[in-house]
């Protein structure tokens, strides 16, 4: 089974989403019934103080939001749809041609 961990105070597991103030990831998250934990960074030093650890010493392009799925870190907001949709096995809810 597939289960998320996004840090906070939701649901804890192996994959975490980390973001600043975006829903629509989370909603999706729900809808698709994955289990997750939240973590919220309200100040811009809560997400800049550990510069010195992962995914920061690891990862060239580090950005809000994110998700972080075992060792893997996925960023980008169109990314992150792709990728928990293809997880959740249900790619038909990216369309089946462009214009969807």
């Amino acid at each position: 089974s597939t289960s998320f961990r996004i840090l906070g105070n939701q649901r804890i597991s192996s994959t975490m989403y980390g973001y600043i103030s975006l829903f629509l990831v989370r909603y999706l998250l729900e809808y698709l019934g994955l289990p997750y934990e939240d973590k919220r960074y309200l100040k811009p030093e809560e997400w800049f103080g550990g510069l010195n650890e992962a995914p920061f010493n690891t990862h060239v392009l580090v950005n809000l939001p994110y998700i972080k799925d075992g060792d893997k870190y996925v960023y980008e907001s169109a990314a992150l749809y792709v990728y928990l949709a293809h997880k959740a096995n249900r790619a038909d809810l990216l369309g089946y041609t462009a214009d969807e």
